[in-house]
């Protein structure tokens, strides 16, 4: 946004969301990571809590949710500061 500010051209450019993956046949996010770890202390092994780590992140790009990277990308997108796509277009 300074950028503009200071009316220099640019291009901001983001990663796009990543895709999330499936463990056991159901489909994980950011947040089923945080969950285990908060509600079943001790519960789940770490071996577990890694598997779920890994579908939840499965590779590169932000996080699967609408949080604040994909938020501020959208932004970047919708006032024409990057790429058209840049910020809805999941890896997979």
């Amino acid at each position: 946004m300074a950028a503009a500010r200071v009316n220099v051209p640019s291009v901001f450019s983001t990663a796009a969301p990543l895709c999330r993956d499936k463990l056991d046949g159901r489909a994980l996010d950011i947040t089923s990571v945080s969950k285990p770890w908060r509600e079943r202390r001790g519960a789940i092994s770490d071996d577990e809590l890694k598997a779920i780590e890994c579908a939840a992140c499965p590779g590169e790009g932000s996080c699967a949710g609408m949080f604040t990277a994909n938020t501020m990308a959208s932004v970047g997108e919708a006032i024409g500061m990057s790429l058209l796509g840049s910020a809805s277009v999941p890896f997979d």
